[in-house]
C-alpha cells in the first residue's frame, strides 16, 4: 500500500518519468523521484514545524504572547496541550516518513538509488531520535521553570 502511494504520488507529479509496475513496485526512476519529492516536502515541513515549536517553547517559557502577559495556568495549558502535541507529532512524523524511506529502499534493484533510500532513512530516523531526547530535556527544562515561577 505505501509503495503504491509513493508510485502514484510520482507519477502525478512527473508523469513521464517513470513507470509505475502492475504489481505495485516501482521502477528505479520512479523511486528516486519519490524519494525527492518526499525529501523536498519533508524538509520543508520540518522546518516549519521547527520553528513552530521552537517558538511555542519560548512563550512558555517566557509567559509573553504576542506581547501579552499570561498567567501560569494558561503557561501550562499552552504546554500540555501544543508544545507537547506539536514535539510527540514531529517525532511521530519524522519515524512515519522513516519507515516509509525503508520500505522504499528495500524494493529498489539498483544499489545506488537503494542507498539514497536508506540514507534518507537514516536521515528521519535520526531526526526522530535527536528530538526525542532534545524534547525530553526541553519539557524537564520547562517544567522546572513553570513550577519555580509557580512557587514565586
Amino acid at each position: 500500500m505505501f509503495l503504491r502511494f509513493f508510485a502514484v504520488s510520482s507519477a502525478l507529479a512527473l508523469p513521464n518519468a517513470g513507470e509505475v509496475v502492475c504489481d505495485g513496485f516501482m521502477s528505479d526512476l520512479a523511486a528516486l523521484l519519490s524519494i525527492l519529492v518526499v525529501v523536498i516536502v519533508t524538509f520543508f515541513g520540518s522546518y516549519w514545524v521547527n520553528k513552530m515549536i521552537n517558538e511555542r517553547g519560548d512563550e512558555i517559557l517566557s509567559g509573553v504572547v504576542s506581547g501579552i502577559p499570561q498567567t501560569a495556568k494558561t503557561r501550562w495549558l499552552m504546554l500540555f496541550t501544543q508544545w507537547l502535541p506539536y514535539t510527540v507529532f514531529f517525532i511521530a512524523f519524522l519515524l512515519v516518513v522513516g519507515v516509509g524511506f525503508l520500505e522504499v529502499a528495500r524494493e529498489i534493484e539498483h544499489p545506488r538509488v537503494e542507498l539514497v533510500g536508506y540514507m534518507c532513512a537514516t536521515l528521519c530516523m535520526g531526526g526522530a531520535a535527536f528530538w526525542s531526547i532534545l524534547g525530553f530535556f526541553l519539557f524537564a527544562h520547562m517544567l522546572s521553570v513553570l513550577r519555580t515561577d509557580a512557587r514565586s
